[in-house]
């Protein structure tokens, strides 16, 4: 795959917003920490969840934060290992397929061809299924772990991180680096942020669990791009969220 590049007119929206002092703006992300560095570089202020909740990046404020938290670093990951020895043993099987190990979660791309629904995405799909089911029957339960398919692949982490536990961790009043979740030891240089009380929470994205823990907020409006049935509040097509956060930039 190319390397993951931000879109600079994304980027530019994340900066306008995170220069008003009345926004705090956080982006949660299920793609791993190096493929977030460079939205970290060119937009500092803006506080970045990547893995799906594994990791969280202080936003900097009057020259202090910018630092990485981790919030699984007291995890066992002996299973992880045992997790790419069985999906290797599928990769194999299934020519153009492969697995990306990051850091805490695995994804597993079983299909890079076209997205018609040809003959041989059908057979990689029903392989990959039959690989999800022997990954949780061997180490689901035992490990504790989370399953969540896609369209060409399916991605492997711990059942107990998410975007939307990511989501209380922001909230928590300390912020990230000093919520429970948190393994490191706070750092009086890390500014204690995102636990100001909020008094507008505004989530737009395609995570259905991150958007119904939002909606128990009063002060929540939720948007939906998933497609789906949702319960967010309101529904927006995916191509349309730069045009629509833009007028609202404006």
């Amino acid at each position: 795959l190319a390397p993951f590049m931000p879109a600079e007119g994304a980027v530019e929206l994340l900066n306008k917003f995170s220069a008003s002092k009345r926004n705090k703006v956080r982006l949660l992300s299920g793609s791993p920490v190096k493929s977030l560095e460079q939205v970290a570089a060119k937009a500092p202020e803006v506080g970045i969840v990547a893995e799906n909740g594994c990791f969280a990046k202080i936003p900097v404020q009057n020259g202090k934060g910018g630092v990485r938290i981790s919030m699984v670093a007291n995890l066992n990951l002996t299973r992880k290992g045992l997790c790419v020895e069985i999906l290797n043993y599928f990769t194999e099987q299934m020519p153009g397929s492969f697995v990306e190990e990051r850091a805490v979660s695995i994804v597993r791309r079983f299909w890079t061809g076209p997205i018609d629904d040809c003959s041989d995405r059908q057979q990689a799909r029903r392989q990959a299924a039959e690989a999800q089911n022997h990954i949780f029957e061997s180490l689901g339960e035992r490990y504790g772990l989370c399953i969540i398919p896609g369209s060409n692949s399916f991605l492997v982490l711990p059942k107990n991180i998410s975007r939307s536990t990511a989501a209380g961790v922001i909230l928590h009043p300390g912020g990230p680096a000093h919520s429970p979740r948190s393994s490191s030891v706070p750092d009086p240089d890390v500014p204690v942020n995102g636990g100001v009380e909020a008094g507008f929470v505004f989530a737009v994205g395609g995570d259905e669990k991150l958007l119904r823990r939002l909606n128990e907020l009063d002060n929540a409006e939720t948007v939906s791009t998933s497609g789906k049935g949702t319960d967010a509040k309101w529904k927006l097509d995916a191509g349309d969220v730069g045009d629509v956060m833009q007028l609202f930039g404006n």
